[in-house]
Order: C-alpha cells, then sequence, then structure tokens
C-alpha cells in the first residue's frame, strides 16, 4: 500500500475520494452555537439585539448531546485550516471535517463558543433540558410574557434579568 501513494495521482484519486465522502458526511448537518458566559456584553450585543432578547440555560450534566462528542469548544486560530492530504486519508477524516466546522479567527475568542454539529439538521436537537431563562437589560414587555408563557411551562424553569451593578459597565443576573 505504501508503494501505490507514492504515484501522485493515487495519491490525488485517494484525497479527492475522501474529501468528497467527508463532504458528503457534513451536508445535512446543523450547528448549535453556545456560550459559557450569560453576561458576555458583546453577545448580547452582537446576537440578542443589544439586551432586548433573552438568553436560554441548558443543563449539560447527565445531558448526552451537551456533555457528549457533539459539543465540542471552538477552535480559535489566526490563519484558515489548512486540510492536508495526510488529514484525509488518517484515520479520523469524520474528526478533521469537524474541526474544520469548529474553527473561527481569534477575532471571535471573546465568545468562548462551543458548537453542536448536530448530525441531522432538518430535525430538532434534542432532548436539550432548558433550566433557566436570562433576560436582558432592555427586553420589551411583549417578549417578556411570551418568553414567560412559554417557559412558564417547564417544570422547574428559574427566570434571571441582567442587571447593571450600580454605577459600573458591569453587569449580573438577578434570579427571581
Amino acid at each position: 500500500m505504501l508503494a501505490v501513494l507514492h504515484d501522485p495521482r493515487v495519491l490525488r484519486e485517494q484525497v479527492v475520494r475522501h474529501a468528497e465522502e467527508a463532504a458528503r458526511e457534513g451536508k445535512g448537518r446543523g450547528i448549535v452555537s453556545l456560550c459559557t458566559d450569560p453576561l458576555n456584553k458583546l453577545m448580547w450585543t452582537h446576537y440578542a439585539d443589544n439586551h432586548c432578547g433573552f438568553c436560554l440555560e441548558y443543563r449539560r450534566d447527565g445531558c448526552q448531546i451537551l456533555a457528549g462528542e457533539l459539543c465540542q469548544p471552538v477552535l480559535y486560530r489566526d490563519r484558515y485550516p489548512t486540510l492536508r492530504a495526510s488529514d484525509v486519508l488518517s484515520l479520523r477524516p469524520k474528526q478533521t471535517f469537524l474541526d474544520l466546522l469548529r474553527t473561527k479567527s481569534t477575532d471571535w475568542e471573546y465568545e468562548r463558543e462551543w458548537r453542536v454539529v448536530w448530525p441531522e439538521g432538518d430535525k430538532a436537537i434534542g432532548p436539550l433540558q432548558v433550566t433557566g431563562v436570562i433576560l436582558g437589560l432592555r427586553t420589551p414587555e411583549d417578549t417578556l410574557k411570551a418568553v414567560r408563557s412559554w417557559a412558564g411551562q417547564i417544570e422547574g424553569i428559574r427566570f434571571g434579568h441582567v442587571r447593571q451593578i450600580d454605577k459600573t459597565f458591569h453587569t449580573k443576573v438577578e434570579w427571581e
């Protein structure tokens, strides 16, 4: 087998075949992005309409999805990932593909993001247990009512509000 890989045509065919296989493997996947810090100001600004939205808290312990192999921290790099023939031909082509889906620029490192690469992107991810809802500093009353109506049906759910600490830029979650 080693002698065969010295032939550039054979090597190219192998790489192309494995790359196509990895692409097929990735087709139809879904990505769920999660953050470990519910008080990250830039996350609230970018993803929750400048504190007008809300954040969902999930239980990770005992959850096969969030505590398992599907949920991994994002890899922050200064350069785009390079896909080498050795990566594609390795015994881990699927992991190589997943690493590509989990790589972002170091500019985004403040997010401390984790990603779930869900194999069936057209189907609901689950089961995930929502344990809390954190409402932003400026969540409108109609959003608050809608969220309470939906989330209030979940047994044991807790509600929190982001509050500014005194006259500082710091915030905290006050739980009801």
